[in-house]
């Protein structure tokens, strides 16, 4: 059964065609009633992606409680015809493009950017394994270029914590 996003829903209104898709959910880009550009991440119809969806919306929650900076935050949980929604800040990119773009075109400073980057991926990661969750430290599972969203400022963002365990 086919869910038609484009027509305005809760304070959000969210572009027709998903910008991703994956067996655990898919991606809307849209806007929220005060101008926001968020994204909209909805779980697919499986029991498993919609038990992991309500587990990451309630990590975030949690770490954001907790302090740890540099996780993409969970701003808004919705619900779609029974599936989950995580609302969060639209990213200008992720570390993969970054990097694709670094090198094509390196520069004088490149080294120094992507090392730069690294360690405050490190850093997040350092900070969000001693997390505890449930009883457990936070293990994210899914590092990867992906899942390092960028903001305006380059500034890295860690996302995607569907897969962390304690």
């Amino acid at each position: 059964m086919a869910w038609d996003v484009s027509v305005s829903t809760w304070d959000y209104e969210l572009e027709r065609e998903p910008v991703a898709k994956g067996a655990q959910g898919t991606v809307y880009y849209g806007v929220r009633n005060d101008g926001l550009k968020v994204a909209v991440k909805i779980a697919s119809n499986s029991r498993h992606a919609i038990k992991a969806l309500r587990r990451e919306v309630d990590l975030l929650r949690v770490l954001a409680k907790l302090g740890v900076g540099g996780v993409v935050e969970c701003l808004d949980a919705i619900d779609v015809d029974g599936r989950p929604g995580m609302v969060m800040q639209r990213y200008q990119g992720n570390l993969h493009q970054w990097l694709g773009d670094v090198l094509r075109e390196p520069g004088v400073e490149s080294l120094y950017d992507v090392l730069s980057k690294c360690g405050q991926l490190a850093y997040v990661l350092g900070r969000v394994h001693k997390a505890e969750y449930e009883g457990g430290n936070v293990v994210h599972r899914d590092v990867k270029p992906e899942n390092v969203f960028l903001d305006a400022d380059g500034e890295p963002w860690l996302g995607d914590f569907g897969g962390a365990m304690k």
